[in-house]
Parts: C-alpha cells; sequence; structure tokens
C-alpha cells in the first residue's frame, strides 16, 4: 500500500511540475460552448449570452477568454482578423476550473456598416494564449453561435379596405397609424409618409404628411384638388429608419358622382296680389348627410310658365327670383341644375296663386291723448272666403281679432299698427303702418289775459288777448265780461262797455280732452275823460314839484362840497409856526 501511495503521490507532482512549464493552457470536459437566448433579434432589443468552460491556466501564462461579435463567417476568417476586426468584444472574467459566464448587448450599440437587412451576426467564444502581445496560433479554441438582426415589418394598425369608394369631392380623411407586425407596441414614428395619387398611369400630385411620434399621420384625399370622376390609385410610401422596413401601400379609390338633393323651404301655395313685383323660391343643395353645399357656377335649368326673373346667392342658398304673376291661377316650376362629378334630383313644383282681398284700415284719431280710446275700421275688400284678422295695436301690447276692434293707450310715444288676415288655408297678407298713432302726454291749460288800454271810459273798445297756455290744444274760451251783457267764445275779442262802474271779467278755456282753467280780472270805467284829465294834472303837478325839490336838494350838496374842499387847501403863514 504505501508503494501504490507513492506511486500517486509522485504521478500528481509530475503533472504539475509538467503545468507549471507549458505554454498552454488545458481544457476539459465539458467543451466550451457560447449560445444566445434565441436566433433572431430587432434593432431594439438586448442579445442574451451565455458561455461556459472548463480550465487550467498556469499563473505565469497570459491566458484570454473573450467574446466577440463579427459580421464574417469565422470559417473564413483568422483569429488575428477577428481580434482585431470585430464589431464588438466582451472581456470574460474566469478562474481555473468550471467557469458559466452570462451578459447582455443592446443591438443598437454595434457599429453596423450595412444597411441591407436582414444582417447575419456570428458570437464567437475564442480562448487563446498571448506572449509579448503575439498570439499563439497552435494553442487557440473557439466556438461560435449564429444570430440574425432584423428590421420591423411596418403594417398600418387599423386595416384600410383595398377600395375606398368615395362621392366627388368628399372630405375623406385617412387617419391610421404605423406599427411593427412583430409587435403592435412598436411604432414608427417622426418620419414622413409619401402619398402618390395617380389616374391610370397618370400623375395627379403627390404629397408628403408628417408621422408622429405615436406612429400616427392624417391624409386628406381632398388635397389633391381631384377634378373627375372615375378609378385612382393611391400609393403610400414609408421610407426605412433605424427600425423599420420601407415599405409601399397601394389602394384603389373609387370616386363617384356626389349626390346632392335640391331642397326648398317655399310653400306649395301663394296669395295672389297684383301689387306685388316678384315672389322668391329659396333652394338649397344638400349632401347625403343634409350638409348644405355650395357650388361654384352651377348651369341651371328651369321650365315654368311664368316669367323667370334672376338667380342670386346669398348665406349659402340660391334664390330664383320669378315676376309676379298677373292673374290667379295655378303654376308649375321644374329645377335642374347640372355641374362635372355632380348628380341632382329634380325639383318640381306647382304653386296656386289665389285671389286675395286688398288690405286696409283706417282710424278715428292719429293724435290722441295718453287714456283716450282709437276706433280702429277694416277697409279692404271682403271675400265670401271666411278671413280671420289679427290686429297688433303696437309692439304686442294689444291685439284683437274683430274686424273694427277699439284699444286705449295709456302711455305716450308712437305706435306701428300691423294688421294680419289669414284665410283658411293659412296663407296671410299683413298690412303694416308704422309710427301711425302718436300718444301724447295730458296737459292741463293756465288761463290768463292782457289788455291795451289804461283809460277805460264809456263806450271806447277794449282789446283783450289770450297769453295763456294751451294745454292738449284750446277747443273753447268762454268770456264774460262783468256786465251781464257782453259774452263771447273768440281767442282775443273786443268788447265796449255802456255804463260806468267795477266790472269782473272771467274767462273759461277747454283743451282737446276737456281739461279746464279759468281766469278772474277786476276792471274800472269811468263815466267821463275830465276825471282823467284831472288825474293827470295832479300827476304832472307832483311831478313838478319832485323835480323842483330835486334841483334844489342838489345844489345845496355841490355848494356844501365847493366850500370845504376851499377850506382844506387855505395856506398857514410861516409867522405862526415855532422852533
Amino acid at each position: 500500500m504505501k508503494k501504490y501511495a507513492l506511486i500517486l503521490i509522485l504521478n500528481v507532482f509530475l503533472i504539475f511540475q509538467y503545468f507549471s512549464y507549458t505554454n498552454a493552457y488545458n481544457l476539459f470536459d465539458p467543451v466550451p460552448t457560447i449560445e444566445t437566448d434565441k436566433l433572431e433579434y430587432f434593432l431594439d432589443e438586448e442579445i442574451s449570452i451565455r458561455a461556459s468552460w472548463n480550465i487550467y491556466s498556469s499563473p505565469y501564462e497570459e491566458t484570454h477568454i473573450k467574446i466577440f461579435l463579427i459580421s464574417t463567417d469565422p470559417e473564413i476568417l483568422t483569429q488575428s482578423w477577428v481580434i482585431n476586426n470585430s464589431l464588438y468584444e466582451i472581456d470574460c472574467p474566469f478562474e481555473n476550473g468550471y467557469n458559466l459566464f452570462q451578459t447582455f448587448i443592446q443591438c443598437s450599440t454595434l457599429s453596423l456598416n450595412s444597411s441591407q437587412f436582414p444582417i447575419t451576426i456570428w458570437v464567437l467564444l475564442m480562448i487563446y494564449n498571448m506572449e509579448d502581445e503575439i498570439l499563439i496560433n497552435d494553442n487557440i479554441f473557439w466556438n461560435w453561435t449564429q444570430i440574425t438582426l432584423k428590421k420591423y415589418n411596418s403594417i398600418f394598425s387599423t386595416q384600410i379596405e383595398d377600395q375606398i369608394n368615395l362621392e366627388f369631392k368628399d372630405d375623406y380623411i385617412i387617419n391610421n397609424s404605423i406599427i411593427a407586425q412583430q409587435n403592435n407596441s412598436k411604432y414608427y414614428s417622426d418620419g414622413i409618409i409619401s402619398a402618390s395619387l395617380k389616374i391610370n398611369t397618370t400623375l395627379i400630385d403627390t404629397k408628403d404628411y408628417n408621422i408622429s411620434d405615436n406612429g400616427s399621420f392624417s391624409i386628406n384625399i381632398d388635397d389633391f384638388n381631384i377634378n373627375f370622376t372615375g378609378l385612382y390609385n393611391l400609393s403610400l410610401k414609408i421610407l426605412e429608419n433605424d427600425l423599420f422596413y420601407g415599405e409601399d401601400f397601394f389602394q384603389i379609390i373609387n370616386i363617384s358622382e356626389k349626390i346632392i338633393e335640391i331642397t326648398t323651404l317655399n310653400k306649395k301655395n301663394y296669395i295672389f296680389n297684383s301689387s306685388n313685383d316678384f315672389f322668391v323660391i329659396e333652394i338649397r343643395l344638400v349632401d347625403k348627410n343634409n350638409i348644405t353645399v355650395v357650388l361654384n357656377d352651377p348651369i341651371w335649368d328651369i321650365q315654368t310658365n311664368f316669367n323667370q326673373n334672376d338667380i342670386f346667392f346669398m348665406n349659402n342658398c340660391y334664390y330664383i327670383r320669378f315676376i309676379y304673376p298677373q292673374l290667379s291661377g295655378k303654376y308649375f316650376v321644374n329645377i335642374s341644375v347640372f355641374k362635372i362629378g355632380y348628380e341632382f334630383n329634380s325639383l318640381y313644383y306647382e304653386f296656386e296663386f289665389k285671389e286675395f282681398p286688398i288690405a286696409d284700415f283706417f282710424s278715428s284719431s292719429n293724435l290722441i291723448i295718453a287714456g283716450q280710446t282709437v276706433y280702429f275700421y277694416y277697409s279692404g275688400t271682403v271675400m265670401n272666403d271666411r278671413l280671420l284678422l289679427h290686429w297688433d295695436f303696437g309692439n304686442e301690447i294689444g291685439t284683437a281679432n274683430e274686424i273694427n276692434p277699439d284699444y286705449t293707450y295709456n302711455i305716450q310715444g308712437f305706435y306701428t299698427i300691423i294688421l294680419t288676415i289669414y284665410d283658411v288655408d293659412g296663407d296671410n297678407i299683413v298690412v303694416k303702418k308704422i309710427d301711425y298713432i302718436e300718444v301724447i302726454e295730458d296737459c292741463i291749460p293756465e288761463a290768463n289775459i292782457t289788455f291795451n288800454s289804461q283809460s277805460l271810459i264809456i263806450g271806447e273798445e277794449i282789446s283783450f288777448f289770450y297769453t295763456g297756455t294751451s294745454g292738449n290744444g284750446l277747443i273753447s274760451f268762454v268770456w264774460d265780461f262783468g256786465d251781464d251783457n257782453g259774452i263771447s267764445h273768440e281767442r282775443n275779442p273786443r268788447y265796449t262797455y255802456q255804463t260806468p262802474g267795477m266790472f269782473t271779467i272771467i274767462l273759461i278755456v277747454i283743451d282737446l280732452d276737456g281739461d279746464n282753467s279759468t281766469f278772474i280780472q277786476n276792471i274800472r270805467v269811468l263815466e267821463h275823460s275830465d276825471n282823467i284829465i284831472l288825474n293827470n294834472k295832479f300827476k304832472d303837478r307832483a311831478l313838478m314839484y319832485s323835480l323842483f325839490f330835486s334841483f334844489v336838494a342838489v345844489s345845496i350838496i355841490i355848494g356844501y362840497s365847493r366850500i370845504k374842499r376851499k377850506n382844506i387847501s387855505k395856506k398857514i403863514p410861516l409867522k405862526t409856526l415855532k422852533l
């Protein structure tokens, strides 16, 4: 036993002694391996690499274990070329014995020189020795696995029909987004989609549309200004970018004539009134969604048995104006419209122009005072058909349906009167008189007089003048001259007194609405003019005495003033001065 133990120890010693002097490393089972978690990767993914080996390397030797990523088949390469020209390399740490190493590489970090995808990449595990930076070629081990790098295929997130059916001049908008066929959470972003529209082989136009960060875009077919119906080819081209392949999409667009309906709001029955010059049919063009369509210069074909005048456009509607017929009866209008790219229906209408009364009215007064009543009278023609009258006495403050109504106005102002007459079919005619009634404020008169003579004697004619206010227009004057003989209804009367004495003059005035006012004035009438002369003499004498006394007083004041001024200016003798 001792002999066998001694031999085993000697063998182990010799082995380690041999390893200590070798220029290489030793590999043991299992053989070194390298693998990835899958065989195909997209450029925004990570490559998961797993490598293993069982090795003994002398600490005196420069042994390297590395993982290289290369784009050329290693079967035709040398190890030196791999070391110097790899796309990416990873140093693998190791210890003598069994090693297991796992790492991740982001595809975007690889320096890929080719824009042609897919690209084959070899992931290579290499074990080698270096001596003074020289590769020892007689002791190299390598193993590899092969992977493929790909880009995403571009598809639309929402499937678009192979053929799009449109009506002419439709604002048809394609809203969609571009995603990866292999992973619908990946978006084609920040790019441009080029849209080309052709009819047969003729190019209509090419438009570029931006693609947003989330891959969405919007294309309006109307942007191509299509002028004809027919089959069109739409080509959508998406350029290749870092993650997506370029893609071409093709669609057929069938553009048919746009269906337009001619509509009108006019009634089929019209009131016959030969005093009118024109009547108008209002036409609106609408599409299948009842949206108003405005066309430039459509061709109108109007057939009718009365005279057409003209067509004009306003407020998104077409108005056809006709000359009003001179006779009542039935008339027709057949309207057709033509324009390239559109299909219209025809509009046929029958109109009945019925004889209708000529409406008019008058009132008991046009100018009234607040609180008074106005009586209205219908003065139009009377027909055998039953008619309904509707009166509006001004701003809907009062209405009535009688033939001859009345209304009391309590607020001053101007009022427009409207009379509307309806027949049994609901047709109507309107008579409108603007500011027909004027209502004024109720004012009370104030009586006052003057007369033109101060020498009132028997037999002398006296003129009286009315100087008071008129209220709401004076209509009556009553003068009583106070001598039981004189009464007058004039505004400015004249009167002669036949007896002397003191008389009381009474004036009563009455305005339009019955308001009145009374004025009273006393007057003296003398029998002779002597009394007047005597009185005048006394008045003249008093005036003379007043002037005389005034003259004396003024003379005294002037004399006193002169004496005082003389005394003040008198000189003082020098001898009266004392030093």
